[in-house]
């Protein structure tokens, strides 16, 4: 029960702080979106983004990976001292060779933009160049706030790199106001390495609590030679994964102009909600998931992990049927102004209802990858990785043709649905069985509450939209907490145990004050 109610008490911290976070993501898209739309310009910037964070995404996760558990070993078995030489090992060795590869970047963006959008127009690919040249440094600085914010969360300490990545967004945000007019595009981009490097710097003071980072490199030590052993698979299995963005960039960049910005646009919008619903459980769990292997505690790591996937379904179900219904007006509250149109509307609204289901199925697969990767084991979740990117490219080449630019956001919500699915029935090799009778019961009240709310939802639409021609932000704001309060009735009414204990949680707090 005390670790239910932190878990609890963490996740509505967390949350309360992503949803102020997510308004500056919100904000930054919007601002974007206003200055330059769904446009040949916005498409040079999104790839020259993306192709950094594509391609360096394997070593952030191998880092990811590896930080945790190891250092979670080596603190709970070995002492700090032990731990901080293995942090120091691997924050040197990741300089070094982040080093070598920013050089190679530098040196071959042409091709490396090429590659990754060969259907790009000759201006458009000049400027993904100019643009990617710019904020590969970012990389650097990246790496160090993951290593960073990995040691902060064994520690306990969540807020803290949460409310730090909101830097950035802020960053980009005041540059576009700024100096959009004397720099153009250039001004997103100048404004994230900023707000990047500001963010490095800020979380290194708050790492300093707990480490001192020291030039340090024994590639003899057996815990830096495990993480080595740990990251190779990772590196092959996020390669994999990231494999479909190549491909949905790829394919976008022979559809009409403006649908690689499109698939930006609703992928950002739906990470935002997914960020501040649901990326807080798999934050919270995984340390947990640590620390209960370490100690050899796989009762309680069962529990742990069904009462992980039952709490992404519990938030997940009304956040996908919701925006699935309200697809428009978030699009159009969020984007629509300026460049950003109503055609641009409703393509980014089909692609964001696409996403959002995709993220409920993703934040399970996600926690089944922690699961994996918490027992030291890459390969399994590698394996599905390359399953998984095989299966979407082959998605993406059919529904495209009869779909567009939908049916690229389509096949990576199927395919993430069965790779996830796949990857929740090997948990069992790990002697990890989830409860199949419950979470399934959970399932189907979950989605019966969803469909009532998106009944709810319509009848509001009709009496408020339609017949009293209410604008989008006053059907909005009335119909979200709507939404809401049917849901957690109708749960209610359901017999869902988990609001029950909520609710005599929040009253037995009530009666002690």
């Amino acid at each position: 029960m005390n670790q239910r109610k932190w878990f609890i008490k963490q996740g509505v911290i967390l949350t309360i702080i992503s949803c102020s976070i997510a308004v500056f993501s919100f904000v930054k898209e919007a601002v974007f979106a206003n200055f330059f739309g769904a446009s040949s310009v916005a498409d040079a910037y999104t790839i020259a983004i993306q192709i950094p964070e594509i391609l360096f995404a394997v070593v952030w996760n191998a880092i990811n990976v590896v930080v945790i558990p190891l250092y979670t070993e080596k603190y709970c078995n070995e002492g700090k001292s032990k731990a901080s030489a293995f942090i120091s090992g691997l924050i040197t060795l990741f300089a070094l060779g982040a080093f070598f590869l920013l050089i190679l970047g530098e040196l071959f963006t042409d091709e490396i933009v090429f590659l990754f959008s060969p259907g790009l127009a000759d201006t458009s690919h000049n400027l993904a160049v100019s643009l990617m040249k710019c904020v590969l440094p970012m990389l650097f600085f990246e790496g160090i706030i993951r290593i960073s914010s990995g040691v902060l969360n064994v520690h306990k300490e969540f807020v803290v790199p949460k409310v730090l990545s909101c830097v950035r967004n802020i960053g980009i945000i005041v540059f576009l106001f700024l100096f959009t007019s004397r720099f153009g595009i250039f001004a997103a981009a100048y404004g994230l390495l900023s707000g990047i490097f500001i963010e490095c710097l800020i979380t290194l003071l708050f790492t300093a609590k707990y480490e001192r980072y020291r030039i340090h490199l024994n590639i003899n030590d057996p815990t830096l030679r495990k993480a080595g052993k740990m990251a190779v698979p990772v590196i092959f299995g996020v390669g994999a994964s990231e494999i479909n963005q190549i491909a949905d960039k790829i394919i976008a960049s022979f559809l009409d102009s403006g649908s690689i910005a499109s698939l930006n646009y609703s992928s950002k919008l739906s990470s935002i909600i997914e960020t501040v619903f649901l990326g807080n459980i798999i934050t919270l769990m995984y340390p947990t998931y640590s620390r209960l292997i370490a100690l050899k505690k796989f009762d309680e790591l069962a529990k742990a992990y069904t009462e992980t996937i039952k709490t992404t379904i519990l938030l997940s179900m009304p956040i996908a049927f919701g925006g699935l219904f309200l697809c428009n007006e978030i699009v159009t509250l969020a984007f629509k102004r300026g460049a950003f149109d109503e055609t641009s509307v409703v393509i980014v609204g089909e692609l964001f209802a696409c996403y959002l289901f995709g993220s409920m199925l993703n934040t399970i697969r996600l926690i089944g990858v922690k699961l994996f990767t918490a027992f030291c084991d890459t390969k399994t979740p590698m394996m599905n990785s390359m399953f998984g990117s095989m299966l979407n490219i082959a998605l993406n080449m059919i529904l495209s043709r009869f779909l567009g630019v939908v049916g690229l956001a389509l096949a990576t919500t199927i395919s993430t649905g069965a790779v996830g699915m796949i990857l929740l029935r090997q948990a069992k090799e790990k002697a990890v069985q989830i409860e199949y009778g419950t979470t399934g019961i959970l399932a189907v009240k979950t989605l019966s509450a969803a469909l009532v709310m998106c009944f709810v939802l319509y009848v509001i639409k009709m009496l408020l939209v339609y017949n009293a021609g209410i604008g989008t932000l006053i059907f909005m704001i009335i119909a979200v907490p709507a939404g809401a309060g049917v849901y957690g009735m109708m749960l209610y009414l359901l017999k869902v145990s988990e609001i029950r204990q909520l609710l005599h949680m929040a009253k037995n707090k009530a009666g002690n004050k």
